[in-house]
């Protein structure tokens, strides 16, 4: 690797440039497999997203479900530090309910629920496509999470990587540093790695304590509201806010697209998702929740 760095102009990647005008643009992204949610947000390799939501918001299972989409649609392999959805056990349980879109136990009225012929199908499927890191019990820092993502990456060509959520690592700042500068010193970090492997990162972070408004909802956080800098929107490439409203209780999320970096790829807008309780997935329109048994994410690979 070259430490100084290196000098180049256009004329050096010609090839390269005609290639992505040729292609119009190579930069369009992939859909994340919501129809809706497709006009503000595409995915490409390589990005930093931040992901935000105060808790129970739905953050977690709208990016478990964005996960298991592009398995189904791009063929994805994906790796996982995920210590809010511990233990392992639990966590197969929320994602093959999305995969075979019905639940893996009795309770909810919607019977069949999956068949042990489901679930070792599950198995096999996900376990093909999603590693997840156990990173040394102490001194969880980012360094041993990127070691670890960069031999995923060289073994099983990992495209994608969630890390939820970001207060799990341990953060021993250098003596006069800030606490911005140490945020942006990380993420800068993490950028230059994702763009360097072309692994599209996603990095759920929890907000400030925020007050309540006058109606008994929280408001919707924002990069800015994240503890510790304003860097998290600086160096974010997307920044993504899932929210809902605790007094309806009815199953809808926003999903807040509040920063696009590439314009090819997204702009800054809402969509509401509904979600199905039985088998956590979320859909495009309340209509498809009643048609709950056509559903199910690998029947996206028929």
């Amino acid at each position: 690797m070259n430490k100084t760095g290196t000098l180049t102009t256009f004329g050096n990647i010609t090839d390269t440039i005609i290639k992505y005008y040729e292609s119009n643009g190579a930069a369009q992204g992939l859909t994340t497999g919501w129809s809706k949610l497709d006009q503000f947000l595409l995915l490409q390799k390589g990005m930093l997203n931040i992901i935000t939501g105060i808790p129970s918001s739905g953050k977690s299972e709208w990016l478990d479900q964005l996960m298991l989409q592009t398995i189904a649609l791009h063929n994805w392999h994906w790796t996982v530090f995920s210590p809010e959805n511990w233990p392992l056990q639990h966590h197969f349980q929320k994602l093959s309910e999305k995969w075979n879109g019905r639940p893996m136990f009795s309770g909810y009225n919607v019977p069949p629920v999956m068949s042990r012929e489901e679930v070792d199908e599950a198995v096999k499927q996900l376990s093909g496509s999603i590693h997840f890191l156990e990173p040394p019990e102490n001194n969880i820092t980012i360094e041993p999470i990127l070691n670890l993502l960069l031999q995923s990456k060289e073994e099983f060509s990992t495209d994608a990587f969630i890390l939820d959520p970001w207060n799990e690592l341990e953060h021993s700042r250098p003596g006069g540093m800030s606490e911005t500068e140490y945020i942006g010193m990380i993420l800068t970090k993490v950028r230059n790695f994702a763009r360097r492997t072309e692994i599209d990162m996603f990095i759920v972070a929890h907000p400030t304590k925020l007050s309540r408004r006058d109606d008994g909802n929280y408001p919707v956080p924002t990069p800015y509201d994240i503890s510790g800098s304003a860097n998290w929107r600086n160096k974010a490439d997307a920044c993504v806010t899932v929210w809902r409203d605790y007094q309806k209780d009815d199953g809808v999320i926003q999903v807040h697209i509040q920063k696009i970096r590439n314009k090819n790829l997204g702009r800054m807008g809402c969509v509401e998702l509904h979600w199905f309780k039985p088998s956590g997935l979320f859909f495009n329109d309340i209509e498809d929740t009643r048609e709950w048994e056509n559903h199910g994410i690998k029947r996206m690979l028929v």
